[in-house]
């Protein structure tokens, strides 16, 4: 399977062209807004907004808590597929390790997930689940990592893009933990700390990301401040394999 590149996104051929596009984030809890504050999507559109322009289009959160793979099929058409979106982000797995889901049949949802999106002429961009603080965790949730390569292996077979948190925020996890936990409301969801991080990330891995103007950098500077120590350790990391 050839992977995609980023630029083959039909989001950015949309821009080009200045036809409006449609993101969807499609998951669970870390995906559904419930809380004060900006959430990592906010950063994501804010991202395209500023980077585009204002009318660049719309940005559509379709995430509840306590879903698995199997409600996100359920519910793909009434809560996805009507949008019409460009591009699905799909952020999954928590709920299927929490049920008990074997890897088997995660890995057979993801892959049916995958081809109702791109039935829809949507593209889609998987991502992992960012580090759990396994030290505060306990029953089921201890087993969650191992869903992970699950979802890189169906990325890769699909040749689909992957945004891989859990790798790159390990590195922040393992140098210092008390620090990891700065982005953590529990041992499992993000704080708003944690939000602005990871929409960060998630918006740099899009080319886009906020501008100086407005002071949106300076209401960002402690989460910048983080994702370049991240950057560090990660750099260390491979140098050192």
């Amino acid at each position: 399977m050839i992977k995609q590149k980023l630029s083959d996104l039909k989001i950015y051929k949309k821009i080009a062209a200045k036809q409006s596009i449609k993101v969807v984030a499609l998951g669970s809890s870390d995906t559904q807004r419930f809380m004060c504050g900006m959430h990592w999507f906010d950063y994501v559109e804010l991202g395209f907004k500023n980077y585009h322009n204002h009318t660049v289009g719309q940005f559509i959160n379709s995430g509840v808590s306590n879903d698995s793979t199997i409600q996100l099929l359920d519910r793909f058409d009434n809560e996805c597929a009507v949008y019409c979106p460009d591009l699905v982000l799909l952020t999954v797995g928590g709920n299927d390790c929490r049920l008990g889901h074997s890897l088997e049949t995660f890995r057979s949802n993801l892959l049916l997930i995958h081809d109702k999106i791109k039935k829809i002429n949507s593209d889609v961009v998987f991502q992992t689940f960012y580090p759990t603080d396994l030290e505060r965790s306990s029953g089921v949730w201890l087993k969650i990592e191992e869903y992970i390569p699950v979802v890189r292996q169906v990325a890769e077979e699909t040749g689909s893009l992957l945004i891989d948190t859990e790798k790159r925020w390990k590195a922040l996890r393992e140098y210092d933990l008390s620090l990891y936990r700065t982005l953590l409301r529990d041992y499992l969801h993000l704080n708003e700390f944690g939000n602005m991080v990871l929409g960060l990330d998630i918006a740099r891995f899009f080319n886009t990301g906020l501008l100086i103007r407005d002071g949106q950098i300076d209401y960002c500077k402690e989460g910048l401040i983080l994702q370049y120590k991240i950057d560090e350790l990660n750099r260390q990391k491979q140098m050192s394999a």
